[in-house]
């Protein structure tokens, strides 16, 4: 596997090119106005030669759509089991907060296979189309797609996947429906500052892949050379990393392993998912000096698993900074999030319902009383439970 990911990076970097303009990676429009003049100088030199750059950037972690999310999605167009259904909602109360930054990244967890795959939740995942479209409206610009659960549907999902991805002008990174695809290098440009966007898995749940350039896995010369080809195609380097113990709210040695590793290959960001757990944010240094900074989990954005430690996330945002040829990575700010659900604890399995995504600055106890999890098998949901988990897990710096 080594040896045919290795070979499959010989043609990266004459892929760059192909992958910035052929790919759709730069978005030709925004889901708000702000975003619609950020992307209209994408692909254009700035006229001014401003002493400093900026871009805001923020990322939050799993999209994680079971049964019970997706039928409810269902329940918003129309009616049931008619083939439409609408996300939105769910992120509805982020919104905002999502479209105030420059760039949006988030973990697709689930492979979207679309309806004609058939659907399905736990464990083995297909998500409909409209997950995709729900992701951009909200305002999301950059999207991992390298997860355990990629391989759920075969390359018939992947490839639906990577059509919707790109039918929507999302930049997105993991699995491919091609060799020449897995060799493209995405990139935004915003505000003359070119982000690179790399993904690896570590685990693919023990399926194999259905082709050679499936799927982006971790394999340390591919690594390597993968990011060495986004390093020379734009300014900054973002690694989306799935990787983790599940439900740890600290990184283990394979983490900490490979956050070196990537830095010392020339990420600058480190992004990681997996977990469904938050787990710390930590300074890395590469061997040529520079601090990379890395998140090493962000929990689930979105998903109907059944504990606390599983309903308790976190968006990190932070300012990307050119001047002088040198980047540097600012005002680094964790920001928690709470997925709330409701529904019937005798029937939590199929009841789950009325989820909604917050900031845990406007949920409130009221709320905390109605969440289906708030007394299940133990379960404490609060808004001083969710700040001490918090606290316990984030460093205080970056919860200003």
């Amino acid at each position: 596997m080594k040896t045919l990911l290795a070979a499959a990076v010989f043609t990266l970097c004459a892929a760059i090119l192909i992958g910035c303009t052929d790919s759709g990676i730069s978005r030709s429009s925004g889901a708000s106005d702000t975003k619609e003049k950020a992307s209209e100088n994408m692909t254009v030199s700035d006229d001014n030669d401003l002493e400093t750059k900026n871009v805001s950037f923020c990322a939050v972690g799993d999209n994680l759509i079971h049964e019970t999310i997706y039928n409810e999605a269902d329940g918003f167009l129309g009616g049931y089991d008619d083939g439409k259904y609408d996300f939105t909602p769910f992120y509805s109360e982020v919104k905002d907060d999502i479209k105030a930054f420059d760039i949006a990244f988030i973990n697709q967890e689930t492979i979207v296979g679309g309806y004609d795959l058939g659907l399905s939740g736990y464990p083995v995942f297909n998500s409909p189309n409209e997950v995709v479209s729900a992701l951009k409206e909200t305002g999301f610009d950059m999207v991992n797609t390298a997860t355990n659960h990629s391989l759920d549907k075969g390359q018939e999902g992947i490839d639906n996947a990577v059509s919707v991805l790109d039918k929507n002008s999302l930049c997105h990174d993991g699995v491919y429906s091609d060799a020449s695809d897995m060799d493209k290098i995405r990139i935004i440009e915003k505000n003359g500052i070119k982000v690179a966007l790399v993904s690896f898995t570590e685990s693919t749940n023990g399926i194999e892949l259905p082709n050679d350039y499936s799927l982006s896995t971790f394999d340390d010369e591919y690594i390597k050379k993968k990011i060495s080809a986004a390093k020379t195609a734009a300014d900054v380097v973002l690694v989306s990393a799935h990787w983790g113990t599940e439900n740890s709210f600290k990184e283990n040695d394979s983490q900490k392993y490979y956050s070196k590793y990537f830095a010392d290959c020339g990420a600058d960001i480190i992004i990681g998912t997996h977990p469904h757990t938050i787990q710390p944010i930590k300074r890395i240094t590469a061997d040529d000096g520079r601090n990379v900074l890395c998140a090493y989990s962000l929990g689930n954005f979105l998903g109907g698993m059944l504990s606390f430690d599983n309903v308790l996330s976190g968006m990190v945002s932070f300012d990307i900074k050119e001047k002088d040829n040198r980047i540097t990575v600012d005002n680094v700010k964790w920001t928690p999030l709470v997925i709330h659900f409701e529904g019937d604890k005798n029937n939590i399995m199929d009841s789950r319902k009325n989820y909604k995504v917050y900031k845990l600055s406007d949920y409130n106890d009221k709320l905390s009383k109605k969440h289906i999890l708030n007394g299940y098998e133990g379960n404490e949901i609060s808004v001083e439970h969710f700040w001490e988990k918090t606290k316990e897990v984030i460093n205080s710096e970056f919860l200003q």
